[in-house]
């Protein structure tokens, strides 16, 4: 008999990125119980380590998933090898208005540490800063029955910290500098799951939309992802649940004063994952990624705690 407890999951967008982990009692999953319950707080803190290795001397920007959305890391431009470490901090609080529709508000933050061999010269770069905090809403549109569920939701961040390259008067860029935007990017995500006891097939989609930003006179535009994973759960006993997938990412080109800066690419990467949960209401889950693309080649490995109150 499938066990909904091994089977606790929290939603992200994105990648829709998260993963789906929740229950209590003997029967099979329901859709309401991926959503807070009325008048009731959840908490998702998650904590990403991703290695980025960049394979072109394009200029470029990396996206990289939080519980909600993308942050975008930039690369740096020039014949190098780059090499970088980021750790992404992230809060989702999350609150049931009703039984079918849930508010979100979460917060980002970064640190990275880059490595970088320009020609005959090595240089050793670190930031740590703000990337964003916004707001969102997930719906209950179905409810598993003879056909799969499905939950839909929207995010915007309400305020983001972005990076911005600065150029000479040629166009060569010669350093970065940061900015705070308000409403410069947008989500929207759609969750399904089906159960074949004691086996749950997932599939998650996710579209961010990025703003065109003026910077010192000029356009940046950032490239828009979509991101879809189809996903497989098993419930190995009543505290632990494995799972499995894949997700295809395709991301728009990224422009300067409308000039094409980086192509648009699309990959293919894997994504494994365990969740236990420690006590009713609190589970822990781990998972790891990848993703490959013409620019760049991406490991991810993300710590998840999601508390139910």
């Amino acid at each position: 008999m499938f066990n909904k407890k091994a089977l606790f999951g929290f939603l992200s967008a994105a990648t829709l990125c998260s993963s789906l982990l929740y229950a209590d009692g003997q029967t099979p999953l329901k859709v309401e119980e991926l959503l807070s319950k009325k008048n009731a707080f959840n908490a998702d803190i998650s904590l990403a380590y991703s290695n980025i290795d960049q394979k072109t001397a394009m200029s470029t920007v990396v996206p990289v998933s939080t519980l909600l959305s993308f942050i975008y890391i930039p690369a740096y431009a020039g014949e190098q090898v780059l090499d970088q470490d980021v750790v992404v901090a992230s809060l989702n609080l999350k609150y049931g208005v009703t039984d079918w529709l849930e508010l979100v508000m979460y917060a980002n933050g970064h640190n990275t540490s880059s490595r970088v061999q320009l020609g005959a010269a090595i240089a050793n770069q670190a930031d740590t800063d703000f990337d964003h905090a916004g707001i969102g809403a997930t719906f209950r549109v179905k409810d598993e029955g003879v056909y799969p569920s499905l939950l839909v939701g929207v995010s915007t961040n309400v305020i983001g910290r972005l990076t911005f390259t600065d150029r000479d008067v040629d166009g060569n860029v010669i350093g970065t500098s940061k900015q705070d935007k308000t409403f410069e990017s947008f989500n929207a995500y759609a969750l399904s799951y089906y159960t074949v006891d004691p086996v749950v097939f997932v599939f998650k989609a996710q579209y961010q939309w990025s703003l065109e930003e003026d910077y010192k006179g000029d356009t940046n535009d950032r490239p828009d992802i979509l991101a879809i994973s189809p996903q497989v759960y098993f419930a190995v006993n009543p505290y632990t649940n494995l799972s499995w997938g894949i997700t295809y990412r395709y991301q728009t080109e990224q422009r300067y004063n409308g000039k094409v800066e980086t192509i648009a690419e699309s990959s293919i990467g894997y994504n494994i994952g365990v969740s236990y949960e420690i006590s009713r209401g609190n589970i822990i889950s781990l998972d790891a990624s990848n993703n490959e693309t013409a620019t760049y080649s991406q490991n991810t490995i993300n710590l998840i705690f999601s508390k139910r109150f």
